[in-house]
């Protein structure tokens, strides 16, 4: 039901005004105490003003209504009926429940004569009243209840534009209606329910302009390459013209890898669209160590050469530039693949799902204790093997088969192996984990493809814009000096964004607790070894070669190296090298220590310029849509303090909406002209794909019932009474026996093991032979 009803005065002409609400409602009265004669006497100059003025009849009383036949000569509709939603009566065979396991519907329709028909007069050039039934033989509906009536319930196209619109933002339809009759003042005055609503999105949904879900999917990704000259998108198909696989990235996320791209840390995430695929997203972490994305891909599976495939796809798309380490879980699939197409990267494995995987294992707190400190510590690897051969004679391991596997890989998960390593400080997957989480806020199971992309562009917008947040925090704040090395940490908080400053920071606050062994101890060459160790722990010491007088600006080649290799690991300094620094009286950290990706300026050596480009119609439709919102909002506000702003601003939205209805009409006219019809599908939609997650917890009403299957005719195990070999027999001898007595003789000449004969046809609707009531040719009504 639209918010405005129009109506017509006695002699049948329009009003020139568009009334509004309060004026619709005052008039109900009116509607009650017209009579036949009243109805008879009136006018329209077309069928929609007859049909608005039945619709606000119907809507006063509290009745619905339908359209019925309807009488059309030359282009022209001669005559028009609208009869009550209760007319007529439920055909006889639908009462039939013989053999029918579904619950038939409530009686709805009672035989109600109330009808209303309009005639086209040539004299008089308008539409006059033939026939007005106005008695009803049910009760009508009061009150709130004229809300649910069916023909008065209508979901208009900017309440869809408006749901739309918070579809984008993640607010399910339940909650996007509750905010529409919070907006129209109840549920009565909204003018649908919330499964229209529902409806009407699906409806939406299915009508697209593709012929098929992979299509459109590629349309969107052929639009964001119109828009980004250094978008990429990469697909395969299968054997059936299926689409496969497929890997994007756009021009933001190859900049990102250019900067950021020396750890990578990919896996893939299920539920997330209708078809199952594995979501694969790669990720690495920024400047203010926050996680960004460097593309997706949805996989038809997860086997070896699909991993191959997308490795490849993905070092394409960088321009061939590999990561330096990347993180995974333990999938043997990943492994493979990655030593196959990035042989030199360092594979390190989640220790997070170690550790996971540690406690099912050993099942001790003792002993995942031992085992995590091996896994963790930053020692040597002559250390690690100390330790871990103390573990296993410890606790009597030597015979576990968990312990002999990981023994076997521990140089793809144990710190010791990735001292001399950049990391950026990970090693865990649970970044990517969380970017999971993140997108699966916008994306669910019951996704087509055609709805995953756009909701992953719009997710990772929204990501894009936290790291603008930072960077503004970073330029337009500066961090209170707290530690007894000033210059030095005012150094720092020049340099770092402040995440990675809290960690600098945190190293400078722990060189208190450094003491120095002895003097530096110096060397022809003229470098200097300091030797140092932590306050009460005196026999944990590292050394730290300083070349003095040395001159670079490059990380690989630093003036300072330590025994800890936490510069090598992080790329921040340690707290032994601001000991050096403080005995050498350095006032700034050298440019030698000072890895670019962590500062305040790591983007400025990456940053691509694009070129100027059209705006999409879509785009500037929704750029449209929310800037007109936004000024009426202010306006809404103002007229909603007085009646009389109420009214006037009421009148004119009427006023305006006519016009804008116009103009839209035109403009889809043009457009239907204009735009050429598709010339086919180019790809098929996939199938459902196999992944290696745990099968979902189906409903209990769909699982399968575990027990074993038995004949309620035979009682045999491991067949049903529609598979029952025995009362097939029985049926066949039954058969054979009538047949015998019609003919007279002893027995019949049918097999004991004959097939049943064939039901005969018989129409559904005439009682004939040979047909169906589908291709019945005696049209009846029921």
């Amino acid at each position: 039901m639209d918010n405005t009803t129009k109506g017509c005065n006695k002699e049948g002409t329009r009003a020139d005004e568009t009334r509004t609400d309060d004026e619709v409602f005052n008039d109900v009265p009116d509607y009650r105490r017209l009579k036949v004669e009243d109805v008879k006497a009136m006018t329209f100059k077309t069928v929609e003003d007859a049909e608005r003025f039945y619709s606000a009849y119907s809507l006063a009383l509290g009745f619905g209504f339908r359209k019925d036949t309807k009488g059309e000569a030359e282009g022209t509709i001669r005559r028009r009926q609208w009869l009550c939603n209760k007319q007529g009566t439920r055909a006889k065979k639908w009462f039939v429940l013989d053999g029918r396991g579904r619950t038939p519907r409530k009686i709805t329709r009672v035989n109600c004569k109330a009808k209303f028909r309009v005639n086209y007069n040539e004299l008089v050039g308008a539409y006059v009243v033939k026939a007005f039934v106005p008695e009803h033989s049910h009760e009508l509906a009061t009150g709130n209840q004229t809300a649910f009536i069916r023909s008065h319930r209508n979901v208009g196209k900017s309440d869809l534009a408006r749901a739309n619109t918070m579809s984008k933002v993640s607010i399910r339809p339940c909650h996007a209606y509750e905010y529409m009759v919070e907006q129209a003042g109840g549920y009565k005055t909204v003018g649908f329910t919330e499964k229209d609503l529902y409806n009407k999105l699906d409806q939406q949904r299915r009508t697209t302009s593709f012929e098929n879900d992979s299509e459109g999917a590629l349309a969107y990704m052929n639009a964001l390459a119109a828009q980004d000259p250094y978008f990429y998108c990469r697909f395969n198909v299968d054997i059936e013209d299926r689409l496969a696989n497929m890997f994007w990235r756009d021009g933001h996320a190859f900049v990102d890898f250019m900067c950021y791209g020396d750890v990578l840390i990919f896996d893939s995430t299920y539920k997330t669209n209708v078809y199952k695929k594995p979501l694969v997203l790669f990720v690495g972490s920024n400047n203010h160590r926050g996680s960004i994305l460097f593309g997706a891909a949805l996989l038809v599976d997860e086997t070896v050469e699909t991993y191959t495939w997308l490795l490849r796809s993905f070092l394409d798309a960088m321009n061939g530039k590999m990561p330096i380490a990347i993180l995974t879980n333990g999938d043997e699939a990943m492994r493979s693949a990655i030593e196959d197409v990035m042989p030199q990267a360092k594979h390190r494995l989640c220790a997070w799902h170690l550790s996971r995987n540690a406690n099912t294992n050993l099942k001790c707190d003792e002993k995942l204790k031992a085992f995590n400190r091996c896994m963790r510590k930053f020692q040597t690897v002559e250390q690690f093997e100390v330790m871990w051969h103390d573990m296993v004679e410890k606790f009597d391991l030597h015979n576990s088969f968990w312990i002999n596997m990981m023994y076997e890989k521990r140089d793809k998960w144990a710190q010791a192996f990735f001292r001399n390593h950049f990391m950026a400080g990970m090693r865990s997957t649970q970044r990517c984990e969380g970017m999971n989480r993140f997108m699966k806020d916008s994306i669910g199971s019951g996704m087509k493809l055609v709805e995953v992309v756009p909701r992953m562009d719009r997710a990772l917008m929204r990501l894009r814009n936290n790291q603008v947040r930072d960077d503004f925090n970073t330029m337009n704040s500066t961090p209170v000096l707290e530690t007894h090395l000033k210059d030095l940490e005012n150094h720092a908080a020049s340099i770092y964004t402040y995440d990675v400053f809290k960690w600098v920071r945190k190293e400078i606050r722990k060189e208190s607790q450094a003491t120095l062994r002895q003097g530096p101890e110096y060397f022809e060459d003229g470098h200097r070894v300091y030797t140092m160790s932590a306050y009460k722990r005196p026999d944990f010491e590292h050394k730290v070669v300083y070349y003095h007088g040395k001159n670079t600006e490059s990380a690989a080649d630093p003036i300072m190296v330590c025994s800890c290799n936490m510069f090598q690991y992080r790329g921040v300094p340690c707290r032994h090298m601001f000991t050096v620094m403080k005995h050498e009286h350095i006032n700034e950290i050298p440019k030698s220590l000072i890895v670019k990706r962590w500062s305040k300026s790591a983007r400025d050596v990456c940053s691509i310029k694009y070129p100027e480009q059209d705006i999409s119609k879509e785009a500037l439709e929704v750029s449209r849509y929310g800037a007109v919102s936004v000024d009426c909002n202010q306006m809404c506000f103002y007229a909603s303090k007085s009646e009389a702003g109420y009214n006037m601003l009421k009148r004119e939205i009427n006023r305006l909406t006519a016009i804008m209805e116009g103009l839209l009409r035109d403009c889809e006219q043009v457009q239907s002209i204009a735009t050429p019809k598709s010339k086919g599908c180019v790809l098929r939609d996939p199938i459902t794909a196999k992944t290696k997650g745990r099968e979902a917890k189906s409903d209990k009403k769909y699982e399968p019932s575990k027990r074993p299957i038995t004949c309620s005719y035979c009682k045999g195990p491991g067949h049903n009474t529609q598979t029952c070999e025995d009362r097939k027999e029985k049926e066949a001898e039954k058969r054979g026996g009538k047949e015998a007595e019609k003919t007279g003789g002893e027995g019949s000449n049918t097999p004991r093991n004959a097939t049943p004969a064939k039901r005969s046809i018989h129409c559904s609707r005439c009682k004939g032979a040979g047909h169906t009531y589908r291709t019945c040719k005696k049209v009846t009504s029921f």
